[in-house]
């Protein structure tokens, strides 16, 4: 008499199919909207150490960043164009300077800010 095996391996990787590892559903990429982009970068002292708490902003849309405690900031989901860009920190002179942003592309813009 030949025993069947067939109901046992299926059975078996069944099992091994179940494996809770084998249910993660993968995480959808973050969405990029096609027409903007983002500037990012740093605000230094002369001697090259960061300015926290520097206010980044854009015009003549109203978008604004603060810098971290290594200067560094981001602005994200600029429609695409040219913008004037300055940073503001008191106890040091007003940095302003002209950037264009380009859809779905990072500009930098890295300054010193003279105190």
């Amino acid at each position: 008499m030949r025993r069947r095996y067939y109901p046992a391996v299926f059975v078996l990787l069944l099992l091994c199919s179940c494996r809770p590892e084998a249910a993660v559903i993968p995480d959808d990429p973050p969405y990029v909207n096609p027409n903007t982009g983002v500037v990012a970068g740093t605000i230094k002292t002369p001697g090259g150490g960061g300015i926290d708490g520097a206010t980044v902003s854009l015009s003549p849309v109203s978008r604004t960043a603060t810098t971290n405690a290594s200067g560094a900031f981001e602005i994200s989901n600029v429609a695409a164009g040219r913008y004037q860009i300055q940073s503001v920190k008191t106890g040091y002179q007003i940095a302003v300077d002209y950037i264009t942003i380009k859809a779905v592309e990072v500009t930098l813009w890295d300054i010193i800010m003279l105190p």
